[in-house]
């Protein structure tokens, strides 16, 4: 993994794309979404570019069932963005990488179980 460009050090559930709530300093909270689910961070999408490091407060939607979604739960957490695309994907929004700098233990636990639930199942069905 030394020479691998890709730095993650976590399982990331790819092709999905979860409901999100923003907020910057002590602005109200926003929707928006987030893709690339890990338990380490995500990627998060916004109509406008936010700069490198800036703190984010954001509400993790998950669903309590995977199959249908349905039950949200909320997973509060503290990220700070640590990668700016520089042009907007097909929707006109720009990806922001976030890593994850605080989360309550057990609202970790919940994340991390649902990435590597959702990761197995997505493997069993592919195969």
């Amino acid at each position: 993994m030394e020479n691998s460009p890709d730095k993650r050090k976590s399982t990331r559930l790819e092709g999905v794309t979860l409901p999100v709530e923003y907020a910057l300093s002590n602005q109200h909270f926003q929707r928006a979404r987030a893709m690339g689910i890990g338990e380490a961070g995500f990627m998060l999408l916004l109509e406008e570019a936010l700069s490198m490091g800036t703190p984010v407060q954001v509400k993790l939607y998950l669903p309590k069932t995977l199959f249908p979604f349905s039950n949200w739960q909320t997973i509060p957490l503290e990220a700070q963005v640590v990668r700016v695309d520089s042009q907007t994907d097909p929707d006109g929004c720009y990806r922001h990488g976030l890593l994850i700098t605080k989360i309550a233990d057990q609202d970790g636990l919940t994340l991390k179980r649902y990435v590597h639930l959702s990761h197995w199942m997505k493997e069993k069905i592919q195969s």
